[in-house]
């Protein structure tokens, strides 16, 4: 029969697990996701959901600019962060 004793932690230990509660969690925010090459799903000019690239993140007025997959530069077009015409999309491989 073993028996294992506890130990009480050391001062140290105290002090790290009380700056782990202190430690304020980072909010979610789903700007964060929205980075250069990350693929989203968005709508086209004719209202079809379609896979685009984000190509740039402007933060100053908010947008991203996007190119569909697929389609040439001349059809890039600019999003507002928040716009109800862009989605994260998962890729799975």
């Amino acid at each position: 029969m073993s028996t294992t004793l506890e130990t009480e932690p050391t001062s140290n230990e105290k002090v790290e697990n009380q700056q782990k509660k202190d430690k304020p969690k980072k909010k979610f925010d789903p700007i964060d996701f929205y980075l250069q090459g990350t693929y989203i799903d968005c709508k086209d000019s004719v209202n079809n959901w379609c896979l685009a690239k984000i190509l740039e993140r402007c933060d100053d007025d908010r947008t991203i600019r996007i190119n569909f997959d697929g389609w040439s530069h001349k059809w890039d077009e600019v999003k507002q962060y928040f716009s109800f015409e862009i989605q994260l999309t998962c890729l799975v491989a």
